[in-house]
């Protein structure tokens, strides 16, 4: 089974994982949440700026809700707690003139298996992986090289459980059944 985890622990587990195996320098992978438009533009160190000019790759990663997946609830392990599957596409957004080559690099480390069963361990069942997609981007007035790439995820959920056990999981567990035996 795989074991429960929380929304930022996928955030931090993830871009720990590209931090260790894409080969792109820590500073240089970002959270797209937090960072857009002309923030690429500010200092990532006193001496660095996300610029064309540098021939260093830049990554901008999001975690978005897949709506082609289906979200199951139901029971966990005991009454008290309940259950959630829920599917995510971790989007990679890679700049800059090495793009290419980091996107296959990346592509490949979420296709090698013994770092797909470590991400497992860790709550993360890798789903499945778009092919890259090339789409160039001006940015402050700048066409930049980039190469996107999606990471269909899969993680589980455990919380308290929200009144009657018996009451709030009959419908669920019919829709789920329904839905098991039409597969």
């Amino acid at each position: 089974m795989i074991p429960a985890i929380t929304y930022t622990d996928i955030i931090k587990k993830l871009g720990a994982f590209l931090d260790k195996y894409s080969g792109l320098n820590s500073l240089r992978i970002l959270n797209a949440d937090s960072v857009r438009g002309t923030d690429l533009s500010q200092l990532i160190s006193e001496s660095e700026t996300y610029s064309p000019k540098l021939s260093n790759s830049f990554l901008l990663f999001e975690l978005l809700e897949n709506p082609n997946k289906d979200h199951f609830i139901t029971k966990g392990e005991n009454e008290n707690r309940m259950m959630a599957i829920q599917s995510y596409n971790f989007h990679l957004m890679i700049y800059g003139n090495n793009s290419p080559i980091d996107a296959q690099r990346i592509l490949t480390i979420f296709k090698n298996e013994d770092l797909v069963l470590n991400l497992r361990d860790s709550g993360i069942y890798v789903d499945g992986i778009s092919p890259v997609e090339s789409i160039n981007e001006f940015i402050n007035n700048t066409l930049l090289l980039r190469r996107d790439l999606d990471i269909m995820i899969q993680v589980r959920y455990q919380f308290d459980n929200i009144g009657d056990p018996v009451e709030y999981f009959e419908i669920p567990s019919e829709i789920i059944s329904v839905i098991k035996s039409t597969k």
